[in-house]
């Protein structure tokens, strides 16, 4: 991630902050995920990262679903946590 993608980033999430006021509520679930996603691909560009690349494709994905059916979208928000916990404890098992 350069200057210039660390900006974006900041210059999106302001944007958002400032947009979440006057907006549904299921928006501030989805631009976190788009940050999310985000995040990800950074992490994932190059194949420094596989997991991460995998969670940016796969947010790519999801996101979509907040148009067609909230509840997929909220279960698959709430599958990413668990992939993340999962993931997080595979690395801190791996480090010790």
């Amino acid at each position: 991630m350069d200057n210039e993608d660390r900006f974006q980033l900041c210059m999106y999430l302001a944007a958002s902050a400032e947009s979440l006021k006057d907006e549904p509520k299921t928006y501030g679930p989805l631009r976190l995920l788009e940050v999310l996603g985000r995040i990800a691909a950074f992490g994932g560009q190059a194949n420094q990262d596989p997991f991460l690349s995998e969670i940016a494709e796969e947010v790519q994905k999801k996101k979509r679903l907040i148009t067609v059916d909230s509840e997929l979208f909220y279960k698959a928000v709430s599958e990413l946590t668990v992939r993340f916990a999962a993931e997080g404890k595979r690395r801190a098992t791996r480090r010790s």
